[in-house]
């Protein structure tokens, strides 16, 4: 588990840490582990992170659906919004600093699912939000992110790049993600 403190530190050591855990590390969660753990409910809860999903057009509702049922399943509050116009995003971003599933709080981890025919929206927001909530920790996957090299020169401004739709690992992202460091 990643410690509180990671958040606190600058984004280059966070992506390392990060990219350490993910990739050089034996980090893993069972479902098995994940239901004894939350069998207390939302007072153990309480160190997990909010998590918002963000879909940029049609073809990646469903997967935030999915991303969010699954989040839920494992005891994260998750929530999904669906940006249509991006002359809308100021309008988005600024609910985003108050979510009342959230108990009024921004998210501590934004995820932006990238479709090909979304890559420089993405860009576009990507920026906005790290601008507007610059503690949230933001990824960015989907379809697009098949190529991820090509993504990460599209899509600069991220701190973690998830390889696909991400729906057996972001459990585990937002598990490694400590809430307590957001505040």
């Amino acid at each position: 588990r990643v410690g509180p403190d990671l958040l606190g530190r600058d984004r280059a050591t966070q992506r390392e840490a990060m990219r350490r855990l993910f990739c050089e590390g034996s980090f893993a969660i069972s479902a098995h582990e994940n239901k004894g753990h939350m069998k207390g409910g939302a007072a153990e809860r309480r160190g997990l992170p909010y998590v918002l999903l963000i879909s940029l057009g049609l073809a990646s509702d469903y997967g935030i659906l999915v991303l969010q049922d699954r989040l839920r399943a494992w005891g994260i509050r998750a929530e999904r919004s669906h940006i249509r116009d991006l002359g809308m995003v100021d309008a988005h971003i600024e609910g985003y600093r108050r979510v009342d599933s959230f108990d009024g709080n921004p998210p501590h981890v934004i995820t932006i699912s990238i479709t090909d025919d979304q890559v420089q929206n993405a860009n576009t927001l990507s920026g906005k939000l790290r601008s507007a909530l610059p503690d949230a920790f933001i990824l960015i996957g989907g379809p697009t992110s098949q190529t991820p090299e090509q993504l990460a020169c599209l899509v600069p401004d991220f701190d973690m790049l998830v390889k696909g739709d991400g729906d057996e690992i972001l459990p585990q992202i937002a598990w490694a993600i400590p809430r307590e460091a957001k505040g």
